[in-house]
Protein backbone atom coordinates (compact mmCIF):
# COMPACT_ATOMS: atom_id res chain seq x y z
CA UNK A 1 0.00 0.00 0.00
CA UNK A 2 1.61 3.22 -1.18
CA UNK A 3 1.15 6.86 -0.26
CA UNK A 4 -0.59 7.47 -3.59
CA UNK A 5 -3.74 5.72 -2.31
CA UNK A 6 -5.78 8.29 -0.40
CA UNK A 7 -7.89 7.08 2.54
CA UNK A 8 -6.80 3.47 2.09
CA UNK A 9 -8.49 2.31 5.31
CA UNK A 10 -11.51 0.91 3.46
CA UNK A 11 -11.46 -1.92 0.94
CA UNK A 12 -14.27 -3.29 -1.21
CA UNK A 13 -14.32 -6.29 -3.52
CA UNK A 14 -16.84 -8.61 -5.15
CA UNK A 15 -16.77 -12.40 -5.08
CA UNK A 16 -19.13 -15.24 -5.96
CA UNK A 17 -19.32 -18.57 -4.10
CA UNK A 18 -15.83 -18.09 -2.65
CA UNK A 19 -14.19 -18.07 0.74
CA UNK A 20 -12.43 -14.70 1.07
CA UNK A 21 -9.61 -14.03 3.55
CA UNK A 22 -7.82 -10.67 3.81
CA UNK A 23 -4.38 -10.25 5.42
CA UNK A 24 -2.39 -7.12 6.26
CA UNK A 25 1.29 -8.02 6.81
CA UNK A 26 0.36 -11.68 7.47
CA UNK A 27 -2.29 -10.70 10.04
CA UNK A 28 -5.81 -11.84 9.14
CA UNK A 29 -8.25 -8.92 9.32
CA UNK A 30 -11.30 -10.36 7.51
CA UNK A 31 -12.78 -13.71 6.55
CA UNK A 32 -16.08 -14.71 4.94
CA UNK A 33 -17.06 -18.08 3.51
CA UNK A 34 -19.45 -17.64 0.58
CA UNK A 35 -19.51 -21.36 -0.21
CA UNK A 36 -22.93 -22.21 -1.55
CA UNK A 37 -22.73 -25.63 0.10
CA UNK A 38 -22.78 -24.03 3.55
CA UNK A 39 -25.93 -22.01 2.86
CA UNK A 40 -29.42 -23.15 3.66
CA UNK A 41 -30.75 -21.37 0.58
CA UNK A 42 -28.35 -22.43 -2.18
CA UNK A 43 -28.66 -19.76 -4.86
CA UNK A 44 -25.55 -18.38 -6.58
CA UNK A 45 -24.84 -14.68 -6.59
CA UNK A 46 -22.23 -12.01 -5.95
CA UNK A 47 -21.36 -10.70 -2.50
CA UNK A 48 -19.89 -7.26 -1.75
CA UNK A 49 -17.11 -7.44 0.84
CA UNK A 50 -16.42 -4.22 2.77
CA UNK A 51 -13.30 -4.48 4.94
CA UNK A 52 -12.00 -1.85 7.38
CA UNK A 53 -8.20 -1.75 7.54
CA UNK A 54 -6.61 -0.29 10.65
CA UNK A 55 -3.96 2.34 9.94
CA UNK A 56 -1.30 3.43 9.40
CA UNK A 57 -1.07 1.32 6.23
CA UNK A 58 1.61 2.90 4.05
CA UNK A 59 4.27 0.30 3.24
CA UNK A 60 2.22 -2.65 4.46
CA UNK A 61 1.33 -5.62 2.27
CA UNK A 62 -2.33 -6.31 1.49
CA UNK A 63 -3.00 -9.93 0.53
CA UNK A 64 -6.35 -11.41 -0.49
CA UNK A 65 -6.86 -15.15 -0.70
CA UNK A 66 -9.95 -16.58 -2.41
CA UNK A 67 -10.97 -20.23 -2.51
CA UNK A 68 -13.56 -21.06 -5.15
CA UNK A 69 -16.11 -23.79 -4.54
CA UNK A 70 -17.15 -23.91 -8.19
CA UNK A 71 -15.08 -24.54 -11.31
CA UNK A 72 -17.13 -21.93 -13.13
CA UNK A 73 -15.90 -19.12 -10.85
CA UNK A 74 -12.45 -20.44 -9.97
CA UNK A 75 -10.64 -18.33 -12.55
CA UNK A 76 -12.31 -14.99 -11.81
CA UNK A 77 -11.07 -12.20 -9.59
CA UNK A 78 -12.89 -8.88 -9.65
CA UNK A 79 -11.42 -5.44 -9.14
CA UNK A 80 -10.47 -4.35 -5.62
CA UNK A 81 -11.35 -0.80 -4.53
CA UNK A 82 -9.11 0.89 -1.97
CA UNK A 83 -10.04 4.34 -0.70
CA UNK A 84 -12.79 6.08 1.21
CA UNK A 85 -16.15 4.40 1.74
CA UNK A 86 -17.80 7.17 -0.30
CA UNK A 87 -15.56 6.51 -3.30
CA UNK A 88 -16.31 2.78 -3.08
CA UNK A 89 -20.04 3.36 -2.96
CA UNK A 90 -19.66 5.63 -5.98
CA UNK A 91 -17.80 2.88 -7.83
CA UNK A 92 -20.52 0.37 -6.95
CA UNK A 93 -23.27 2.71 -8.16
CA UNK A 94 -21.34 3.31 -11.37
CA UNK A 95 -21.20 -0.47 -11.86
CA UNK A 96 -24.95 -1.13 -11.83
CA UNK A 97 -26.61 1.82 -10.10
CA UNK A 98 -28.90 2.22 -13.12
CA UNK A 99 -30.49 -1.14 -12.31
CA UNK A 100 -31.14 -0.02 -8.75
CA UNK A 101 -32.80 3.19 -9.98
CA UNK A 102 -35.00 1.29 -12.44
CA UNK A 103 -35.97 -1.24 -9.78
CA UNK A 104 -36.87 1.44 -7.23
CA UNK A 105 -38.91 3.34 -9.85
CA UNK A 106 -40.83 0.15 -10.65
CA UNK A 107 -41.55 -0.42 -6.95
CA UNK A 108 -42.66 3.20 -6.51
CA UNK A 109 -44.91 2.96 -9.58
CA UNK A 110 -46.42 -0.21 -8.17
CA UNK A 111 -47.13 1.46 -4.81
CA UNK A 112 -48.65 4.59 -6.39
CA UNK A 113 -50.90 2.66 -8.80
CA UNK A 114 -52.06 0.27 -6.06
CA UNK A 115 -52.84 3.17 -3.69
CA UNK A 116 -54.74 5.17 -6.33
CA UNK A 117 -56.65 2.04 -7.35
CA UNK A 118 -57.77 1.33 -3.79
CA UNK A 119 -58.71 4.97 -3.13
CA UNK A 120 -60.25 6.09 -6.44
CA UNK A 121 -60.94 3.14 -8.74
CA UNK A 122 -62.71 0.63 -6.49
CA UNK A 123 -66.04 0.95 -8.34
CA UNK A 124 -64.59 1.20 -11.83
CA UNK A 125 -64.22 -1.61 -14.34
CA UNK A 126 -60.50 -0.89 -14.59
CA UNK A 127 -59.93 -1.54 -10.85
CA UNK A 128 -58.79 -5.16 -11.17
CA UNK A 129 -56.62 -4.39 -14.21
CA UNK A 130 -54.92 -1.52 -12.38
CA UNK A 131 -54.20 -3.71 -9.35
CA UNK A 132 -52.81 -6.42 -11.64
CA UNK A 133 -50.56 -3.84 -13.32
CA UNK A 134 -49.33 -2.75 -9.88
CA UNK A 135 -48.48 -6.40 -9.18
CA UNK A 136 -46.56 -6.67 -12.48
CA UNK A 137 -44.51 -3.57 -11.63
CA UNK A 138 -43.90 -4.91 -8.12
CA UNK A 139 -42.49 -8.17 -9.52
CA UNK A 140 -40.37 -6.30 -12.07
CA UNK A 141 -38.95 -4.00 -9.39
CA UNK A 142 -38.32 -6.90 -7.02
CA UNK A 143 -36.54 -8.87 -9.74
CA UNK A 144 -34.31 -5.95 -10.79
CA UNK A 145 -33.42 -4.89 -7.24
CA UNK A 146 -32.77 -8.50 -6.24
CA UNK A 147 -30.24 -8.86 -9.04
CA UNK A 148 -28.49 -5.51 -8.57
CA UNK A 149 -25.20 -5.37 -6.68
CA UNK A 150 -25.99 -1.79 -5.63
CA UNK A 151 -29.06 -2.97 -3.70
CA UNK A 152 -26.70 -4.51 -1.14
CA UNK A 153 -25.98 -0.97 0.02
CA UNK A 154 -29.55 -0.94 1.37
CA UNK A 155 -30.07 -4.65 2.15
CA UNK A 156 -26.84 -6.32 3.25
CA UNK A 157 -28.12 -9.90 3.39
CA UNK A 158 -27.67 -11.21 -0.13
CA UNK A 159 -29.97 -14.16 0.44
CA UNK A 160 -32.88 -11.78 1.11
CA UNK A 161 -32.33 -10.28 -2.36
CA UNK A 162 -32.00 -13.67 -4.02
CA UNK A 163 -35.18 -15.01 -2.43
CA UNK A 164 -36.95 -11.78 -3.45
CA UNK A 165 -35.98 -12.51 -7.04
CA UNK A 166 -37.39 -16.04 -6.77
CA UNK A 167 -40.65 -14.68 -5.32
CA UNK A 168 -40.94 -12.22 -8.21
CA UNK A 169 -40.36 -15.03 -10.70
CA UNK A 170 -43.26 -17.09 -9.32
CA UNK A 171 -45.70 -14.18 -8.82
CA UNK A 172 -45.18 -12.47 -12.19
CA UNK A 173 -47.29 -14.93 -14.26
CA UNK A 174 -50.14 -14.61 -11.73
CA UNK A 175 -50.37 -10.81 -12.05
CA UNK A 176 -49.72 -10.92 -15.80
CA UNK A 177 -52.56 -13.38 -16.31
CA UNK A 178 -54.85 -11.32 -14.10
CA UNK A 179 -54.08 -8.23 -16.18
CA UNK A 180 -54.77 -9.96 -19.51
CA UNK A 181 -57.99 -11.63 -18.38
CA UNK A 182 -59.49 -8.52 -16.75
CA UNK A 183 -58.32 -6.03 -19.37
CA UNK A 184 -59.04 -7.93 -22.58
CA UNK A 185 -61.53 -10.67 -21.58
CA UNK A 186 -60.04 -13.23 -23.98
CA UNK A 187 -62.05 -16.47 -24.44
CA UNK A 188 -59.54 -18.56 -22.43
CA UNK A 189 -59.68 -16.29 -19.36
CA UNK A 190 -61.19 -18.92 -17.02
CA UNK A 191 -58.73 -21.60 -18.15
CA UNK A 192 -55.72 -19.30 -17.73
CA UNK A 193 -56.94 -18.12 -14.33
CA UNK A 194 -56.96 -21.70 -13.08
CA UNK A 195 -53.77 -23.05 -14.65
CA UNK A 196 -51.65 -20.09 -13.47
CA UNK A 197 -52.24 -21.21 -9.88
CA UNK A 198 -49.50 -23.81 -10.40
CA UNK A 199 -46.93 -21.04 -9.81
CA UNK A 200 -47.92 -19.91 -6.27
CA UNK A 201 -48.68 -23.52 -5.31
CA UNK A 202 -45.31 -24.61 -6.73
CA UNK A 203 -43.54 -21.87 -4.79
CA UNK A 204 -45.18 -22.88 -1.50
CA UNK A 205 -44.42 -26.58 -2.03
CA UNK A 206 -40.85 -25.82 -3.12
CA UNK A 207 -40.31 -23.60 -0.08
CA UNK A 208 -41.53 -26.36 2.25
CA UNK A 209 -39.14 -28.81 0.57
CA UNK A 210 -36.37 -26.20 0.87
CA UNK A 211 -36.98 -25.86 4.62
CA UNK A 212 -37.09 -29.64 4.98
CA UNK A 213 -33.74 -29.96 3.18
CA UNK A 214 -35.12 -32.11 0.34
CA UNK A 215 -34.39 -29.68 -2.50
CA UNK A 216 -33.15 -26.11 -2.81
CA UNK A 217 -34.34 -23.03 -4.68
CA UNK A 218 -31.35 -23.53 -6.95
CA UNK A 219 -32.73 -26.93 -7.98
CA UNK A 220 -36.08 -25.30 -8.75
CA UNK A 221 -34.80 -22.45 -10.93
CA UNK A 222 -34.23 -24.29 -14.21
CA UNK A 223 -37.51 -26.28 -14.30
CA UNK A 224 -39.43 -23.21 -13.05
CA UNK A 225 -37.91 -21.07 -15.82
CA UNK A 226 -38.90 -23.68 -18.45
CA UNK A 227 -42.47 -23.86 -17.13
CA UNK A 228 -42.66 -20.05 -16.96
CA UNK A 229 -41.44 -19.66 -20.55
CA UNK A 230 -43.90 -22.29 -21.78
CA UNK A 231 -46.74 -20.59 -19.97
CA UNK A 232 -45.85 -17.16 -21.37
CA UNK A 233 -45.78 -18.59 -24.89
CA UNK A 234 -49.27 -20.02 -24.32
CA UNK A 235 -50.51 -16.71 -22.90
CA UNK A 236 -49.14 -14.78 -25.87
CA UNK A 237 -50.64 -17.28 -28.31
CA UNK A 238 -54.12 -17.04 -26.77
CA UNK A 239 -53.83 -13.24 -26.78
CA UNK A 240 -52.77 -13.21 -30.42
CA UNK A 241 -55.67 -15.51 -31.33
CA UNK A 242 -58.06 -13.12 -29.60
CA UNK A 243 -56.52 -10.21 -31.51
CA UNK A 244 -57.02 -12.00 -34.84
CA UNK A 245 -60.66 -12.57 -33.88
CA UNK A 246 -61.20 -8.81 -33.63
CA UNK A 247 -60.14 -7.92 -30.08
CA UNK A 248 -58.03 -4.93 -31.12
CA UNK A 249 -57.26 -3.88 -27.53
CA UNK A 250 -54.90 -6.88 -27.18
CA UNK A 251 -52.49 -5.24 -29.64
CA UNK A 252 -51.00 -3.08 -26.87
CA UNK A 253 -50.21 -6.14 -24.78
CA UNK A 254 -48.59 -7.90 -27.74
CA UNK A 255 -46.38 -4.85 -28.33
CA UNK A 256 -45.43 -4.75 -24.64
CA UNK A 257 -44.58 -8.45 -24.44
CA UNK A 258 -42.58 -8.17 -27.69
CA UNK A 259 -40.42 -5.45 -26.08
CA UNK A 260 -39.85 -7.62 -23.03
CA UNK A 261 -38.99 -10.76 -25.00
CA UNK A 262 -36.65 -8.81 -27.30
CA UNK A 263 -34.75 -7.48 -24.27
CA UNK A 264 -34.50 -10.98 -22.74
CA UNK A 265 -33.15 -12.40 -26.00
CA UNK A 266 -30.71 -9.49 -26.24
CA UNK A 267 -29.51 -10.14 -22.70
CA UNK A 268 -28.95 -13.84 -23.44
CA UNK A 269 -26.95 -13.00 -26.56
CA UNK A 270 -24.74 -10.56 -24.63
CA UNK A 271 -24.22 -13.09 -21.83
CA UNK A 272 -22.92 -15.61 -24.37
CA UNK A 273 -20.25 -13.22 -25.66
CA UNK A 274 -16.66 -14.25 -24.87
CA UNK A 275 -16.05 -11.00 -22.94
CA UNK A 276 -17.74 -9.27 -20.01
CA UNK A 277 -20.14 -6.42 -20.72
CA UNK A 278 -22.66 -4.44 -18.67
CA UNK A 279 -24.91 -3.85 -21.69
CA UNK A 280 -26.94 -6.96 -20.86
CA UNK A 281 -28.35 -5.31 -17.72
CA UNK A 282 -29.03 -2.11 -19.66
CA UNK A 283 -30.87 -3.97 -22.44
CA UNK A 284 -33.03 -5.91 -19.99
CA UNK A 285 -33.85 -2.82 -17.92
CA UNK A 286 -34.84 -0.85 -21.01
CA UNK A 287 -37.07 -3.73 -22.11
CA UNK A 288 -38.77 -3.83 -18.70
CA UNK A 289 -39.28 -0.05 -18.81
CA UNK A 290 -40.83 -0.26 -22.29
CA UNK A 291 -43.05 -3.18 -21.20
CA UNK A 292 -44.36 -1.32 -18.16
CA UNK A 293 -44.81 1.96 -20.05
CA UNK A 294 -46.99 0.40 -22.74
CA UNK A 295 -49.24 -1.34 -20.20
CA UNK A 296 -49.47 1.77 -17.99
CA UNK A 297 -50.47 3.86 -21.01
CA UNK A 298 -53.31 1.46 -21.74
CA UNK A 299 -54.53 1.53 -18.13
CA UNK A 300 -54.49 5.34 -18.11
CA UNK A 301 -56.35 5.53 -21.43
CA UNK A 302 -59.04 3.21 -20.08
CA UNK A 303 -59.41 5.39 -16.98
CA UNK A 304 -59.65 8.55 -19.11
CA UNK A 305 -62.31 6.97 -21.33
CA UNK A 306 -64.33 6.03 -18.25
CA UNK A 307 -64.01 9.55 -16.82
CA UNK A 308 -65.08 11.03 -20.16
CA UNK A 309 -68.07 8.67 -20.38
CA UNK A 310 -69.01 9.41 -16.76
CA UNK A 311 -68.92 13.14 -17.39
CA UNK A 312 -71.00 12.80 -20.55
CA UNK A 313 -73.60 10.65 -18.78
CA UNK A 314 -73.88 13.15 -15.93
CA UNK A 315 -74.29 16.02 -18.41
CA UNK A 316 -77.06 14.16 -20.28
CA UNK A 317 -78.79 13.36 -17.00
CA UNK A 318 -78.60 17.04 -16.06
CA UNK A 319 -80.18 18.02 -19.39
CA UNK A 320 -82.95 15.44 -18.96
CA UNK A 321 -83.98 16.80 -15.55
CA UNK A 322 -83.48 20.55 -16.07
CA UNK A 323 -85.68 23.03 -17.95
CA UNK A 324 -83.58 24.53 -20.71
CA UNK A 325 -85.40 27.90 -20.64
CA UNK A 326 -85.58 28.65 -16.91
CA UNK A 327 -82.85 26.36 -15.56
CA UNK A 328 -85.28 24.99 -12.98
CA UNK A 329 -85.39 21.28 -12.08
Amino acid sequence: ITEEIAHANSMMMRASQKAVTVFVDQEMVYRYDGNRGSRRIKIPGYVNHFVWLEGPLVGKELRIETIAHSERTSGTFHEVFLGSRVSQIGALLAYDGFSLVVGLLSLMTSAVVALLSLLLLRRLEVFHSALAFAGIEFCAGLWICGGSMSTQLLIHNQLVLLVAGVVAMFLLPVFLTRFVTTMYHIPQSVFLGRIVLIFPVGFIVGSLFQLAGVITYHDMLTPAAIVLLSYLIMLVWFSYSSYRQGNSAVREFLVAIACLLASVIGELILLLLPFMTLLNALVLNMGIIAFGTVLLRQVLMLIMRFVEKKGRDEYLEHLAHTDGLTGLP
